[in-house]
């Protein structure tokens, strides 16, 4: 931990499942014996009362999508974070809405995926086709499906990347398996990738990769196999 921090406040917002699981009371103390003051954050009483603040970490995930969806304490909640984010530019909040709101919906972020490939026209930066699928139409979403480079077998996703209901996805195999399908999702070409895949966290300069087990191989191509949930 750089010794720049010392005598700044760190201020959090984790639900308890989270600060448990992310063992943070350790963390909150190796922050103290650094001389790094470390406050848990009321979302219910002004902020600025309990700054101020240097360094924001949080957890906000289900109270925006909940705020997106008109719930009025939720979007309470995010209205006074955000008023004090606005007040205060020079806090490092991690991490900032806007990218994960981003984030949050697999749509937005695939496309600024293409984007970024577009841009640094870099062969080992690459990602699957995709499209978001609204409704089913018969032939007319084989049609769509083709004009956006996608071919069988592919994934279904839901469009919203949070919660139970997001680690819930297809593997569709051909036409007829389309009719099991729930728009709106987002519909990803299945690549190959030896049941192996990484996740790579990364802070400023520094990452950790990490290797999860996943799907096995299948043929390319359309098959009579019968969708995987």
């Amino acid at each position: 931990m750089q010794t720049f921090l010392k005598g700044k406040r760190v201020g959090y917002w984790l639900s308890e499942k989270k600060i448990k699981k992310l063992n943070f009371q350790a963390f909150a103390e190796l922050c103290r014996k650094r001389g790094i003051e470390v406050v848990q954050l009321n979302l219910s009483r002004p902020i600025e009362e309990q700054g101020p603040l240097d360094v924001i970490i949080h957890k906000l995930t289900d109270v925006i999508l909940e705020a997106d969806q008109n719930d009025s304490q939720s979007l309470e909640l995010v209205h006074r974070f955000q008023e004090y984010i606005d007040a205060h530019p020079e806090t490092i909040v991690l991490d900032p809405l806007p990218a994960i709101r981003t984030l949050l919906d697999r749509s937005k972020s695939y496309e600024l995926i293409r984007k970024i490939e577009a841009y640094m026209k870099d062969d080992r930066i690459c990602s699957p086709p995709f499209m978001e699928l609204t409704t089913l139409s018969g032939d007319d979403t084989m049609r769509l499906l083709e004009q956006n480079g996608l071919a069988f077998p592919f994934i279904c996703k839901t469009r919203v990347a949070h919660g139970t209901n997001s680690h819930e996805m297809a593997i569709v195999f051909n036409q007829e398996g389309l009719s099991a399908i729930q728009p709106p999702c987002v519909v990803q070409n299945f690549i190959n990738h030896n049941a192996v895949l990484y996740k790579v966290f990364v802070v400023g300069e520094s990452y950790t990769v990490v290797q999860r087990p996943s799907l096995k191989n299948f043929s390319a191509g359309m098959s009579d196999r019968e969708s995987i949930f």
